[in-house]
């Protein structure tokens, strides 16, 4: 049989949870547009990790390189540069 666990000073109770729920009201958040929108993309899995890898080795995300890859190659072909 699966002992209980004992409750840290700062973990609340499930009657304080529900209390404090019951009490909860909603906010009005302000939404930002960033001024992009978002785009999917499939990649083949070895594609994939090598971006994984890539952006570890540099520092950053993976949607952040290959944005700034994808922005790159834009550039690249509206300067006539292949």
């Amino acid at each position: 049989m699966a002992r209980a666990r004992r409750r840290t000073d700062d973990e609340l109770t499930k009657g304080e949870a529900l209390r404090l729920w019951r009490q909860a009201r909603p906010v009005a958040l302000e939404r930002r547009n960033a001024g992009g929108s978002v785009l999917g993309a499939r990649l083949p899995a070895p594609v994939l990790e090598e971006l994984v890898a890539e952006a570890q080795r540099q520092g950053k995300g993976p949607a952040a390189l290959a944005r700034e890859l994808v922005e790159e190659a834009v550039a690249r072909k509206r300067h006539g540069s292949r």
